[in-house]
């Protein structure tokens, strides 16, 4: 589940992200960085959002937009957010782990090359003893840019591609068949308004929320085909156990 905020021009991200973190903190949930090519084609036609974040996997619709709601419309508002959008989205939800006798060195190295950088944008390391885990939450995947990551990771390990493991980040959830997924629904341009989406039509498929604060949260549409779940892997899923998000471009 991921929120988008759409800022005012004026409007001061870092400050609208802190809000909306206190908030968060304080329903005891943690709000990672996503990139925007999540979005469904619908989403994105609308407008690139300039903050999204994500919830962990068990974040619903309404939770989500009671969130925004709290953190940004209550009396007084806050200002700087001109609308926003809540959204079911399908994500690859990976750690990649390596045996390593030095995994800070292996870490530093990895980072200094950029070797993941290029190929996943944000990722997160944790160090084991004996071992460097890689984990990633973001847009989907292709078999070869895995196959591509595991050979990064291998090469600055002086390893090779079968010692690096793949798996699902989290366990929680139900796996999803891609080859069982449904086409992606055509785009619906959305009607214009004075920033009143309550007037904006839904997605044919329920997958956006919307809203400027006015919404009822608990009517917000739920997907039917339960998109958000996880895998083994690669694991496809909707959920993100670590706040600690790391290089980005």
């Amino acid at each position: 589940m991921v929120i988008e905020l759409h800022p005012t021009p004026d409007a001061d991200l870092t400050a609208l992200r802190t809000v909306l973190d206190t908030a968060a903190n304080q329903s005891q949930m943690n709000l990672s960085n996503i990139s925007p090519n999540v979005l469904d084609a619908a989403a994105l036609e609308h407008m690139v959002p300039e903050l999204i974040v994500v919830l962990p996997v068990e974040g619903t619709v309404a939770e989500a937009g009671e969130l925004v709601n709290r953190a940004f419309f209550q009396d007084p508002a806050v200002p700087g957010v001109d609308h926003y959008h809540v959204a079911e989205v399908l994500v690859h939800d990976l750690r990649f782990a390596v045996r390593s006798t030095n995994a800070a060195v292996l870490e530093e190295s990895i980072a200094r090359e950029g070797i993941l950088s290029d190929a996943l944008g944000n990722y997160a390391t944790t160090l084991r003893t004996g071992e460097l885990d890689v984990t990633y939450t973001g847009p989907l995947l292709s078999d070869e840019l895995i196959q591509s990551v595991q050979n990064g990771i291998a090469r600055a390990a002086n390893t090779n591609l079968a010692a690096v493991t793949v798996s699902p980040r989290s366990t929680a959830g139900v796996g999803v068949d891609m080859a069982n997924e449904p086409a992606p629904a055509p785009a619906v341009t959305e009607a214009a308004s004075d920033h009143n989406h309550d007037a904006a039509p839904d997605d044919s498929d329920g997958r956006i929320g919307s809203g400027n604060g006015s919404d009822d949260v608990n009517d917000a549409p739920v997907d039917s085909d339960g998109r958000v779940s996880s895998n083994s892997g690669p694991s496809v899923n909707g959920t993100v156990d670590d706040t600690s998000i790391g290089p980005q471009d």
